[in-house]
């Protein structure tokens, strides 16, 4: 199952690579090689017709037992009105590896430059036993430029996914980068730390990552 979601994934960016518009931005693709376990994260934003986007936020991280219990794959496709320059409405759902397939409405809220983003995304998400969570996206990037073609990279990303019904954590996470881009090329070094469940069991990775915008 995971297989073919991962190949709907790539099919997905294959096509809209193809046919969209030729001002969308490029895709970055990162790896996270940590202590513990190894992600990767890949996002895309198409512009469809006129004020009419389609994105996809993909990630997945494997231990290096290869254990399937904490083997993860999370894929968001979102169809979005973009109404003012930084804010936007969508509609979309969500793959989860535990969950499966989940309904969600979202705002997505902007700002950016060559040297900052900032990225806040909240939504509903309408699980499949009926009952709904709330989660809230945000990172912010700040890359300063050192020479013409070096700048600094710096991120800080949160997520934090509580439950509606019982008022009860269900998934959060922060990951911070530090390190370089040099062209369509970033890396350095990273962290990350994330709960599960009610509990909030924790889990921390340090490592490394290498970014490409393709």
């Amino acid at each position: 199952m995971k297989r073919k979601i991962l190949s709907l994934i790539l099919l997905n960016i294959f096509v809209l690579s193809a046919y969209s518009q030729s001002v969308n931005p490029p895709i970055p693709i990162e790896m996270f090689i940590g202590n513990n376990r190894t992600s990767f994260v890949m996002s895309m934003k198409r512009n469809i017709y006129k004020k009419i986007n389609f994105s996809n936020n993909s990630s997945a991280t494997v231990d290096y037992k290869n254990t399937q219990s904490e083997n993860e794959l999370v894929t968001n496709n979102t169809l979005s009105y973009q109404f003012h320059k930084n804010i936007n409405i969508g509609t979309g759902i969500q793959y989860h590896y535990k969950k499966g397939f989940i309904p969600n409405i979202s705002m997505g809220f902007l700002y950016a430059n060559p040297t900052i983003m900032i990225v806040l995304t909240p939504a509903f998400h309408l699980l499949p036993n009926g009952d709904m969570n709330i989660e809230t996206m945000s990172f912010i990037e700040f890359k300063p430029k050192l020479t013409e073609k070096i700048r600094l990279y710096t991120k800080a990303q949160a997520m934090y996914n509580q439950k509606l019904v019982d008022n009860k954590h269900d998934r959060s996470f922060a990951f911070f980068h530090l390190g370089l881009k040099i062209n369509t090329i970033t890396f350095g070094a990273a962290c990350r730390y994330d709960y599960y469940g009610p509990t909030k069991i924790f889990k921390e990775n340090y490592g490394g990552f290498i970014k490409f915008d393709i």
